[in-house]
């Protein structure tokens, strides 16, 4: 998603970005018309619906159309694993990561790290969290996960 307006955080659990900063919208927030979202720093949120526009595309090819709540799912890395193309993820073992949907590729999930860093991942490597730190933990497939947003304007 594209941020269409900037927007400073009035509250410790808002999240400030500027308008054009690209974010990922996890899901929907428990306050009606907010997101829950992660920016290209890995810092998590909430961002008015206002000021946030759903892209056509996004950078992991997924698009959601439904509800974010159906979004992504946190997992801990068993093993490190060392990014062998540009569309990997580079992470090490224990690292928290947020499974937006599953990869094109059976047995790959696109992921998220704590630093906003995105790529596949070998599902090998990855488990997923009996409770997720979102409030959310899906059983259905990654593919309903998150998406990508851009600021609208800054105030």
């Amino acid at each position: 998603a594209t941020a269409k307006h900037a927007y400073q955080a009035d509250g410790d659990d808002e999240l400030t970005f500027a308008k054009g900063d690209k974010l990922t919208i996890l899901r929907d927030a428990e306050d009606e018309g907010w997101y829950v979202c992660v920016d290209s720093k890995g810092r998590q949120g909430v961002a008015p619906a206002t000021h946030v526009m759903q892209d056509d595309s996004s950078a992991l090819g997924s698009t959601t159309t439904g509800s974010a709540s159906k979004g992504g799912r946190t997992a801990t890395a068993k093993h490190a694993y060392q990014a062998d193309g540009d569309d990997e993820l580079t992470f090490a073992k224990g690292d928290k990561l947020t499974i937006l949907r599953d990869a094109e590729d059976e047995g790959w999930y696109v992921c998220v790290d704590s630093k906003g860093r995105q790529g596949v991942a070998p599902a090998t490597h990855v488990m997923q969290d009996d409770s997720s730190a979102l409030g959310s933990t899906t059983t259905g497939s990654a593919s309903k996960g998150g998406r990508t947003a851009t600021a609208k304007h800054a105030y």
